[in-house]
């Protein structure tokens, strides 16, 4: 009985002792901590952005809906090149409504065929018309314009296609422009000078 018990007791010595030695030849496991963190990392990663976006917050006002309104009428304006389109032309529009007026005045039986002025249009309804419709018109082409640039910045690949729809805006205002040319040059062919109306046989004193 002494001698199983003390067998049994090297046994379990014997096992503890093999335990031991396995249990160190493994890698012994670390304890988890938790990773540190730098305090000036911390504060660039995470904090430093949103206090700039709260800044921005605070600092810059509302947008309010009616400021888009405002930046598309006032966009045509601060555009050079539309301007310069458009303001030549108006030259040629103001010369054949001149021209308009100086033959309504000197020659009775000549009627406008401007369907928006009339046969025999005042003053006023010139300047109206005239004012109304170019300043539509200034919308309408710089709507065109942005349009006829968008197309242009797609076509990277192609020179020529691209070079056409960057003047493609411009084919409005030369037309009109050389439409208003053409048209004052024949009323001034047909008026009569100052003091003087058109009949039937030429220009005469009234």
């Amino acid at each position: 009985m002494k001698r199983t018990f003390f067998v049994l007791f090297i046994v379990l010595l014997a096992a503890g002792f093999a335990g031991s030695l396995a249990a160190q030849g493994l890698p012994s496991k670390p304890n988890p901590q938790p990773p540190r963190v730098d305090e000036a990392e911390l504060f660039w990663c995470c904090i430093e952005p949103g206090m700039k976006a709260m800044r921005f917050e605070q600092g810059s006002p509302p947008k309010k809906k009616g400021n888009r309104f405002v930046r598309w009428l006032a966009a045509p304006w601060k555009d050079p090149k539309l301007m310069l389109a458009m303001g030549i032309q108006a030259a040629a529009m103001s010369a054949d409504y001149y021209t308009t007026a100086r033959l309504r005045d000197t020659c009775p039986s000549c009627r406008e065929r401007s369907f928006p002025l009339g046969p025999r249009p005042s003053n006023a309804r010139m300047v109206g018309v005239g004012i109304g419709g170019w300043m539509a018109q200034v919308y309408w082409v710089k709507f065109t314009k942005d349009w006829s640039l968008r197309e242009a910045a797609r076509l990277e690949n192609s020179p020529g296609e691209r070079r056409f729809f960057s003047y493609l805006w411009l084919t409005h205002p030369a037309l009109l422009t050389a439409g208003h040319t053409a048209a004052a040059k024949a009323n001034s062919n047909i008026f009569c000078p100052g003091g003087m109306i058109r009949t039937g046989s030429g220009c005469k004193f009234r």
